[in-house]
């Protein structure tokens, strides 16, 4: 089987791909077939390639301002000489984007989420199930026999015997349970410092010589030690594998509709702040903009921190997006309809 991705961009994806979901949702909230439907799909595969993946990261940093955000994207599945799927976005955006690396794996991989604009039709072709009623010569038959044999073990090992037709809810308790029982990844830091005690549940001291290299969190390429020096702070508490940066936070809010997108959390919060400093919110933004600050959002996806972009930045975390995200996972949104 082979998958081919085509992006209007130019970019185009083989040898990298190795899964693809496409996801059919509607809200859950209606007894009846609800006119607003949402189509996306979720691609993942390996960065260690010769093509151009480095396209996909571009496309996940274009505002929504930008007219290059929206992309055409077509997903062709084929096994043997047959096109069994192939599925075109005329106007996708880029709803997730993520990439991984493993020193011990030895390869990077990426996940796309990406969806359809609303109101857009999306095309979906396939050369399945054609009608042969001519009767196959033996060697045909056997092929037949052994192909029907494979599909049958595929197929034993999605649906259980005694329910031949799960409902929507056993697939996304199914589902629920997969993420759930997949091993829990660390976001802490481990190079570059030292923890006073507990992994996860103590003081991380940077090395004080060390220079973080990320441009955008430490555009002065300063020291841990300048660092230290500027904004007052020598090591970052961790509890339950949380850092704390309210000791060095200029501002702490609670906002309402806390969601995966980072964008409206900050506008939130800036606003949040303007009424408690009783200024605008322009003027709370211009502020951390000029003195390089960023909001913090807390694993309870509804408190931030107002805090240095450079110590924020160079201190590994999860925090409130990652927790949203892992909710809705739990929550069946990405999983309504899945192929392959």
């Amino acid at each position: 089987m082979a998958y081919k991705v085509s992006i209007s961009d130019g970019t185009v994806l083989q040898e990298c791909i190795e899964h693809v979901n496409f996801n059919v949702d509607t809200s859950n909230d209606y007894n009846s077939r609800h006119t607003n439907v949402t189509n996306s799909m979720i691609i993942t595969g390996k960065i260690d390639t010769e093509e151009g993946t480095t396209n996909l990261y571009k496309w996940a940093l274009l505002s929504g301002t930008n007219p290059d955000c929206y992309k055409s994207i077509t997903v062709e599945y084929h096994r043997a000489t047959k096109l069994l799927r192939q599925v075109s976005f005329s106007k996708a955006f880029v709803i997730d984007y993520t990439e991984n690396y493993s020193n011990h794996a030895g390869t990077g991989t990426f996940t796309l989420y990406v969806r359809q604009l609303q109101g857009k039709e999306i095309e979906i072709t396939s050369e399945e199930g054609s009608k042969n009623t001519a009767t196959p010569e033996a060697p045909q038959v056997k092929e037949t026999v052994e192909s029907l044999q494979q599909k049958v073990a595929i197929v034993s090992n999605v649906l259980p015997l005694n329910k031949k037709n799960p409902n929507i809810t056993d697939k996304l308790a199914e589902k629920k349970k997969e993420i759930q029982d997949t091993p829990k990844l660390s976001y802490l830091p481990k190079n570059n410092g030292k923890w006073s005690g507990e992994e996860g549940n103590s003081e991380w001291i940077p090395d004080p010589d060390f220079v973080p290299k990320n441009p955008k969190s430490n555009p002065e390429q300063l020291s841990w030690k300048q660092i230290s020096a500027k904004y007052g702070v020598s090591s970052i508490l961790f509890v339950s594998e949380q850092p704390d940066f309210s000791p060095i936070s200029k501002g702490t809010v609670e906002i309402k509709d806390f969601s995966s997108e980072r964008d409206d959390n900050f506008d939130s919060a800036d606003e949040e702040l303007a009424v408690k400093r009783g200024c605008t919110k322009a003027d709370v933004r211009r502020w951390r903009k000029k003195n390089k600050y960023t909001w913090h959002e807390r694993k309870d996806c509804k408190t931030m921190d107002k805090v240095p972009t450079c110590v924020h930045g160079n201190i590994t975390h999860s925090g409130g997006i990652s927790e949203t995200k892992k909710r809705r996972r739990l929550n069946g949104e990405y999983y309504r309809c899945c192929f392959w």
